[in-house]
C-alpha cells in the first residue's frame, strides 16, 4: 500500500496507503499469527492511539487536543508525501521461484 502507481495523484495516493497499511498489518497478523481480534497490533496501535488523545484532552483541554489532532495530521501527510516520492510507480515483478 506504501507505493504509487504511476499516474496516481498524491491526494488519491494518502487515504489509500494510510488505510491500507492498517489493513495489511492486521491481515498479516491474523493470517500468520492466529491473533485474537483484540491482540491484534493494528487494533492495539488505534485503540491507544485514542486513549493517548482522550488523556490530552481530558488533562490539557479540547484546544491542545486540536493542536495534537492537527500535529499527528501534518505529520502523516509528510510521512506519505515521502512514501509517494519515493515509490511512485515502483513495481515488484514475480519471478520464476514464486518470490518477489
Amino acid at each position: 500500500p506504501a507505493s504509487a502507481d504511476q499516474g496516481v495523484t498524491f491526494y488519491q495516493f494518502l487515504p489509500r496507503s494510510y488505510l491500507g497499511q492498517y489493513r495489511s498489518v492486521y491481515y498479516m497478523q491474523k493470517d500468520e499469527e492466529k491473533k485474537p481480534f483484540y491482540l491484534n497490533i493494528a487494533v492495539l496501535s488505534i485503540a491507544s492511539a485514542i486513549v493517548f488523545i482522550s488523556v490530552i484532552c481530558y488533562f490539557f483541554g479540547p484546544l491542545a487536543t486540536i493542536f495534537f489532532i492537527g500535529a499527528e495530521l501534518f505529520a502523516i501527510t509528510f510521512l506519505e508525501a515521502t512514501n509517494y516520492i519515493e515509490h511512485y510507480g515502483l513495481r515488484r515483478q514475480k519471478l520464476p521461484n514464486g518470490e518477489y
